[in-house]
């Protein structure tokens, strides 16, 4: 009896700890070259650091399904390219290089090998299909065979819609195809940047432009309210995009600011529209600027359909001036163009 109960605590304890380690990851990390005191391990929204001694350096963590992830050394880094991190024990080896690049200093992060990793041997694998196919005469044939298989494979791997959305941009498949392939995905396991991506594409938004009336939109304030662009109508408003992340903005806020309160109480009224991710930092920045105008945010940054429409696709300050009526008359109009459009 006691031999039984023995055996069957000790298949409890091998079922336990086989699950935990599917359930996690673990990175077994070897690092050459110019060799710092700590590397960090950024995926999702996590960044996680790791003491690098005698060359090596550990990472431990959860994840749901295969994730995209990249090493950083500080102060400022570039990787050759992104890896996979997945629930299981992995072995890695990088090498890191000093270099200077337009007078900064860049730590250049080569990824040598990696073992024991599912994921780097489908992308390992695919990467090889393309080097032998990409000039065949079928390759169009060739590559949407390849990735139909590769989805139904692996429809949660965050590969399966990186590699798809990057085949998308390319414009090699047509768009049909792609919204094929698109649709064997499961689409709440792929990065929301993926998917934002592939979307853009295959279900275009119209852009407004400048002589059109505007597209009006509605998002909560700094105070949880939610504020409509067509409660401004009567008066000049400049919407303008910008994020407390982003220098130029931070240094336009102070010319606003003076415009601002030149013409408030005439024929201005200024909505600015945050694409911060953090609440906290977007209204830390409201506060230090002083700022004083109407200003909401939209925390689907670059991936919003509001910043689709408007034109607002990888870079910001971006404004736009709507006249009393919502009809848009200028887009990016400097502060100095501004303040003698309000003075005429």
């Amino acid at each position: 009896m006691k031999n039984l109960i023995l055996i069957l605590l000790t298949l409890l304890c091998l079922v336990g700890c086989k699950k935990d380690v599917n359930q996690s990851f673990v990175i077994n990390g070897k690092i050459n070259g110019d060799i710092p005191k700590y590397i960090y391990l950024k995926y999702g929204n996590i960044k996680d650091s790791s003491l690098i001694e005698n060359n090596e350096f550990k990472f431990y963590g959860v994840i749901k399904n295969p994730t995209k992830a990249d090493f950083v050394i500080h102060p400022i880094s570039s990787i050759n390219k992104s890896f996979y991190i997945e629930n299981s024990s992995f072995d890695i080896e990088i090498t890191s290089e000093k270099k200077k690049y337009k007078d900064i200093e860049l730590n250049f992060i080569n990824i040598d090998t990696i073992f024991n990793n599912n994921t780097s041997k489908i992308q390992y694998d695919f990467e090889n299909f393309i080097k032998e196919f990409k000039n065949s005469s079928d390759w169009e044939s060739k590559l949407s065979n390849k990735l139909n298989e590769l989805i139904l494979k692996n429809p949660e791997n965050q590969y399966s819609g990186d590699i798809l959305s990057e085949i998308t941009e390319q414009s090699i498949l047509p768009i049909n195809e792609i919204e094929s392939l698109f649709k064997k995905l499961d689409l709440e396991k792929q990065s929301k940047n993926s998917i934002w991506r592939i979307k853009k594409i295959l279900y275009p938004i119209e852009k407004i432009n400048v002589g059109q009336n505007i597209s009006d939109f509605e998002l909560p304030n700094n105070k949880g309210f939610l504020i409509n662009t067509n409660s401004f109508r009567g008066k000049y408003l400049l919407i303008d995009f910008w994020a407390s992340w982003c220098i130029p903005c931070r240094k336009q806020n102070i010319e606003l600011l003076k415009v601002y309160k030149n013409h408030k109480n005439k024929d201005l009224e200024i909505l600015g529209v945050s694409i911060d991710n953090n609440k906290a930092n977007w209204l830390k920045a409201i506060d230090k600027d002083s700022i004083i105008w109407q200003n909401v945010i939209e925390i689907n940054g670059f991936e919003s359909d509001i910043l689709q429409k408007y034109n607002v696709i990888s870079a910001i300050p971006h404004n736009y001036l709507i006249d009393p009526n919502g009809k848009i008359i200028k887009e990016n109009i400097s502060i100095n163009e501004l303040e003698k459009l309000l003075n005429e």
